[in-house]
């Protein structure tokens, strides 16, 4: 025999799964939307200033070598030096902000001794192989 207390907690049950269900699509569906936002727009932030990004999932430093051939940068910052390859899918773009100019699409021609870059690693916790890299220009 069902009570009406029983019939109750039921619709409440069914109630709540509903709003989990709807709040849990909700945060996948925006979620994405705000990480490929900010992919789509990452090349024009200046190195350093990428909300969430900068110095948590991303290295600054200095490179101190370039290997075209085996596609690595070795790069130095207050951690030490960190050997970085480049893969195929890895972008490079030019942060011209200390210029006042526009960012732009660069290429392993640009990561030369002496520039600052911020290097984002395809696997943070691997921090082998770079997703992208930014080289300021001044």
């Amino acid at each position: 025999m069902t009570t009406s207390t029983d019939r109750t907690r039921k619709e409440t049950l069914v109630m709540t799964i509903r709003i989990v269900s709807a709040l849990a699509a909700a945060v996948c569906i925006f979620g994405v939307s705000a990480l490929q936002g900010q992919e789509s727009t990452e090349q024009f932030i200046p190195i350093g200033k990428s909300p969430g990004m900068s110095g948590m999932y991303s290295m600054i430093g200095e490179v101190v070598s370039v290997n075209t051939q085996d596609r690595t940068v070795i790069v130095r910052n207050d951690e030490g030096s960190r050997t970085i390859r480049l893969t195929d899918d890895t972008r490079i773009w030019l942060d011209r902000s200390q210029l006042q100019q526009a960012a732009t699409t660069g290429s392993v021609a640009d990561l030369q001794v002496g520039r600052t870059v911020e290097i984002k690693y395809v696997d943070y916790e691997a921090k082998e192989n770079a997703d992208w890299i930014k080289v300021g220009m001044t």
